[in-house]
């Protein structure tokens, strides 16, 4: 979990601004913004009221669907809302398990395995409500990053949203940096893990290029390693497929990770 130290108190005031101003009405949808806001506030903690209350769905996806639309509006504004039903939706397409001893195994039909992963992405969306919203446009071409180490998971979910949406600005600043045609961006492990989380062969190619490209750079090798199970299924098989073709196990940084 990110410490966020002296953003804390930032934080806070937001999470009572929203608490006070922005869940308001009656009805389901302001029972479930309540209850999904009691959640993150105290992420790790104890999600068994919010599983209880929701035990009668059968996917994440209808969470906030009918009469739960309005849920994440209430807590993220319209905007973020709209790119974080994406995210949520898309989250089967990933493993459910979080940390260093994750396996990445995926499930379409359990999609409740998700709940922890995803209310963490949900505690990170509301959270970096109280900087303003991230553009992800913007955050790659800088070369050093508003939020810092803040937020990098949620905003490898938006790359990779944003690019299987055929948002092509994306991954062509993506591919400017990859390919040193850009000097201001950063070649960051959300960019890393990004790509390979969308299901974009252009994208695969550009990390698989920079893995070959790597050579004695062996901290470049270990980012990819590392993202490389947290991505779609077709960007984890590109670059395992390089790894096996190129005789890359040879290096620590990915024999480390049985591979």
């Amino acid at each position: 979990m990110y410490h966020y130290g002296d953003k804390l108190e930032t934080i806070n005031t937001h999470l009572e601004c929203i608490r006070t101003k922005w869940i308001a009405g009656a009805g389901e949808a302001r029972d479930l913004a309540a209850a999904l806001l009691s959640c993150i506030a105290e992420i790790p903690g104890d999600t068994r009221s919010y599983a209880q209350k929701r035990n009668d769905l059968r996917t994440l996806i209808d969470v906030f669907s009918g009469e739960y639309q309005d849920a994440l509006g209430m807590l993220l504004g319209e905007k973020s809302a709209k790119m974080f039903q994406k995210i949520w939706e898309r989250c089967t397409l990933y493993p459910f398990s979080l940390g260093w001893f994750r396996r990445p195994f995926r499930s379409q039909k359990e999609s409740m395995l998700y709940l922890d992963m995803n209310l963490s992405l949900l505690q990170d969306m509301v959270y970096a409500g109280a900087f303003g919203e991230i553009d992800i446009a913007n955050e790659l071409m800088k070369n050093e990053h508003a939020y810092g180490h803040m937020f990098s998971r949620l905003k490898a979910a938006m790359i990779a949203a944003e690019i299987d949406d055929g948002n092509s600005e994306i991954l062509d600043i993506a591919s400017s940096i990859i390919y040193g045609e850009n000097e201001g961006g950063l070649v960051s492990r959300e960019l890393i893990a990004g790509l390979l989380m969308s299901r974009s062969e252009a994208a695969h190619k550009m990390i698989g290029d920079l893995l070959l490209a790597a050579k004695l750079q062996e901290g470049l090798r270990q980012a990819i390693a590392e993202s490389m199970d947290e991505g779609s299924r077709q960007g984890f098989l590109h670059i395992l497929r390089l790894i096996i073709d190129n005789n890359l196990a040879r290096f620590r940084s990915t024999s480390l990770y049985g591979l």
